[in-house]
């Protein structure tokens, strides 16, 4: 992988698309991204093809015409996404909530503020949010959200924590922020 500010090596995906993703390549990779989940995980490829909306300016030809502008619930498409729509952007994380469902991919202008977000109170330490994830450069990037507690210690949230007992320290943090892994 390059180094943040240089041009990434040219690389072929698994069905020899260079420097390009589709829709397909990122669901299975979101889906093998989320596959230690602990609890297991429902996430899909059919699921991210058929809930999947937008939210930034690259992958407007993405969004779900009946959530634009939004009315209400969040809904699915009438039709699943086919796989070969191409997937624009070198900062991207797609959002999935089990609750209500929806998969949302949204794409940012820069690793910083993509960082922000992540660690936002709209990011994975969301209660409803179960993942949050990143792609750098059209790969699956881990990391983590540290905080620091009243007294100065810094902690990592945990997600499978959150969700097994219910709210987290990290939660409350008024500083949060994203290590990448």
């Amino acid at each position: 992988m390059a180094g943040f500010g240089q041009k990434p090596s040219i690389e072929r995906n698994p069905r020899g698309n260079w420097q390009t993703m589709d829709i397909l390549d990122l669901a299975e990779a979101a889906v093998s991204a989320s596959s230690d989940d602990p609890e297991g995980t429902s996430l899909t490829v059919d699921k991210i093809l058929r809930l999947l909306d937008t939210r930034g300016s690259c992958n407007e030809h993405l969004a779900n015409p009946l959530n634009h502008p939004r009315r209400g619930c969040v809904r699915p498409r009438p039709e699943p996404l086919r796989g070969d729509e191409p997937v624009r952007g070198d900062f991207l994380v797609l959002v999935y909530c089990a609750h209500d469902p929806f998969v949302r991919l949204d794409d940012f202008p820069s690793l910083e503020v993509m960082a922000r977000w992540l660690a936002s109170n709209e990011g994975i330490v969301n209660f409803f949010i179960t993942y949050a994830i990143a792609f750098i450069d059209r790969k699956p990037r881990p990391y983590a959200v540290a905080y620091s507690t009243p007294d100065g210690d810094v902690q990592e949230f945990d997600k499978w924590a959150q969700n097994l007992i219910g709210r987290q320290p990290a939660e409350e943090a008024t500083v949060r922020w994203v290590v990448w892994k």
